[in-house]
């Protein structure tokens, strides 16, 4: 009796930036974030060596008010970057900083297959969701955990798992919302209604750098009201 056959492993597929273009190099520092502009010299699965960009700084940029910063060996960065309109984010260990240079390895190589990974942040902004294709979202003021690839949220209603749904951020009444088709991974009962967890499916790249820079700015701002609050303690 011949043994059923198995089906091979999907091979993921790598994504690399190409060399020559411009990329964003985070870094967390003391809990801050902070960032970098810089252009691909030589790259590959395992490593990436990043010259400085034309008029851009050595130091590394806040996100908002703070001293700037040179960018150390050991630092752990993460490599943002554009591949055919995604956004994708590469986990990297700076192993050497030279003058106007600086060479990264790979912590892993990023796939096309993967959930984009990055840090996560307590927003407050409103908040609306609705069912795709239906009425357009109600948003109301709320706050709740985000990352760039999903947000956990308080609702007043229930959602089944699996439900598509339309995700609308509005940091500010003069600006467009950050609008996301996403996938409800989780829905319970909680005080004030439904805790809600859902993953994004589909993003525009200039959201996904919104939603970036808003965790960011957010993890920022918590971080200077701890401090505030142990310098009057």
């Amino acid at each position: 009796m011949m043994a059923a056959s198995s089906k091979p492993a999907p091979i993921e597929t790598v994504v690399l930036p190409a060399e020559g273009v411009e990329v964003t190099v985070l870094v967390e520092r003391d809990g801050a974030p902070l960032s970098q502009r810089a252009r691909v010299g030589k790259v590959s699965e395992a490593s990436l060596l990043l010259q400085r960009a034309p008029g851009v700084p050595a130091h590394l940029t806040p996100f908002g008010t703070g001293p700037r910063t040179p960018l150390h060996a050991y630092d752990r960065v993460t490599v943002m970057f554009e591949v055919a309109g995604r956004l994708h984010l590469w986990p990297m260990l700076v192993e050497e900083v030279l003058p106007s240079s600086c060479y990264l390895v790979a912590e892993r190589a990023p796939t096309l297959g993967e959930r984009r990974q990055f840090v996560r942040a307590r927003v407050h902004a409103n908040l609306g969701i609705g069912r795709l294709g239906g009425a357009q979202p109600i948003v109301r003021p709320s706050s709740f955990d985000l990352s760039a690839s999903g947000l956990s949220a308080v609702v007043p209603d229930a959602w089944e798992h699996g439900t598509h749904v339309a995700i609308a951020i509005v940091e500010s009444p003069d600006m467009l919302p950050i609008v996301a088709t996403s996938e409800v991974v989780r829905c319970a009962a909680a005080k004030g209604g439904y805790q809600l967890a859902v993953l994004f499916d589909e993003l525009t790249s200039q959201d996904e750098k919104r939603l970036a820079h808003l965790v960011h700015t957010a993890r920022e701002q918590a971080l200077v009201e701890r401090l505030g609050r142990r310098r009057a303690l």
